[in-house]
């Protein structure tokens, strides 16, 4: 991996609570099972991985990545400073925080140590467009954008600092996903109150002629 790469995981909101658990997600990513990633860029060349598993630059230094995120452990402590220890007002703090939860900032690029399969965006980049990369990534960092997870996710900002255009194409996949979800649930739905309560085991085909025109209609917009 070199400074200036576009790289994506498997999204998973628990993270780094499971080594186990982050080995698991990440596997499944690799067979398709996973359709929403986490983006980031990476910002030093890595040269190599010491013994402890770390990637590292050749003057030693860890390699970082910038990325929009944060992890369980860090959320919890966030909202309680932002609550200040009361328990009365840990409900309207955790509102806040799930409105900006995370922040734009380095991490290392070891903290994805437990996942394995981690991939890169195929981009051909001059060392001049890496150079540029590196310092829309600093501006990125200075201007802490708030963020949001339909206008302003992972991924817009990743895409902001690798092209200087910021986007989102899995924002539009998501939402189709859930309109299709949503159509695919009241498919089920009608398809159970349309369905002969007395008949044990249930049959399309023992239902009246219409009835059974209106169930296999659901059950075909269920598939």
């Amino acid at each position: 991996l070199r400074r200036g790469d576009h790289c994506t995981i498997a999204v998973k909101v628990v993270r780094a609570v499971s080594p186990t658990f982050d080995w698991v997600t990440s596997w499944l990513s690799r067979h398709g099972f996973c359709v929403v990633y986490h983006h980031f860029v990476v910002l030093d060349d890595v040269d190599s991985v010491d013994d402890a598993g770390i990637p590292r630059t050749s003057s030693g230094k860890i390699v970082q990545v910038l990325e929009h995120t944060n992890t369980c452990r860090e959320g919890l402590v966030t909202i309680t400073e932002m609550a200040s220890r009361r328990w009365y007002r840990w409900v309207p703090c955790a509102i806040e925080f799930i409105l900006d939860k995370a922040q734009c900032q380095p991490v290392a690029l070891a903290e994805y140590g437990d996942m394995p399969c981690l991939f890169l965006l195929e981009q051909t980049l001059s060392d001049s467009d890496r150079e540029e990369v590196l310092v829309r990534a600093e501006a990125m960092v200075k201007r802490n954008v708030t963020y949001n997870l339909f206008t302003n996710n992972c991924e817009h900002t990743v895409t902001a600092v690798c092209t200087g255009e910021a986007a989102s194409p899995q924002v539009p996949v998501i939402f189709s996903d859930l309109a299709m979800l949503a159509v695919r649930s009241a498919a089920l739905a009608c398809l159970a109150v349309m369905s002969p309560r007395h008949l044990r085991p249930w049959s399309p085909a023992a239902a009246p002629s219409g009835q059974r025109l209106g169930i296999w209609a659901a059950l075909c917009y269920a598939l």
